[in-house]
């Protein structure tokens, strides 16, 4: 006769310690990472991400590409994807590129700036970025740029996000708009 048997507090108290261990040592492994920060440097991963795709998708519109704004705000730091380009002979980016604004309770300086300013990341159809620091795109009143600004491939560019008591930085690689959030030089302030 078959008897079905549920676990008994033992064997349950031995899978919880398990999990706990796991979870523990994951925590030692990721604990040098500040969770708002590390998750606001995944948003704007995803937003990147999106941006390279949408501008890949409208390569034969006018003024095709897509737009990155980084708006700093009182308490933190809104991003942004617009389709389009705001460079002059382009149409004017939509305001509904599907990825609807997100706001970080964080800093995000382009090249490890001091202070917060916006700025602003073009990606071209062909999937190459270029970087507008202190450009912030309002789809309300659009300022096009005369030309694209370009990226200083040499310097490199780097995106620093903070809260104050930790801080990521992460390269952005212009050629193939690749911004990894794995990939970070880690900063805590005393505290």
């Amino acid at each position: 006769m078959d008897r079905q048997r549920g676990f008994s507090l033992v064997e349950m108290l031995v899978v919880v310690g398990l999990v706990s261990g796991a979870l523990l040592a994951l925590g030692a492994v990721r604990g040098t990472q500040a969770p708002r920060v590390h998750a606001a440097a995944l948003g704007l991963q995803a937003a990147l991400a999106e941006a390279k795709a949408l501008a890949a998708s409208n390569a034969r519109a006018v003024g095709s590409g897509a737009t990155v704004s980084v708006v700093p705000e009182q308490a933190g730091t809104v991003v942004a994807v617009y389709a389009s380009r705001p460079i002059a002979g382009n149409r004017a980016p939509s305001s509904d590129a599907g990825f609807p604004p997100q706001r970080f309770d964080v800093a995000m300086n382009l090249g490890g700036a001091s202070a917060a300013q916006p700025f602003a990341i073009f990606v071209s159809s062909s999937g190459y970025a270029s970087v507008a620091p202190g450009y912030a795109y309002n789809p309300l009143a659009p300022v096009f740029l005369s030309a694209d600004p370009g990226c200083d491939e040499a310097a490199g560019v780097t995106i620093t996000i903070g809260d104050g008591a930790a801080g990521e930085t992460h390269p952005l690689d212009c050629r193939e708009t690749q911004y990894e959030a794995e990939t970070a030089t880690i900063a805590r302030s005393g505290g």
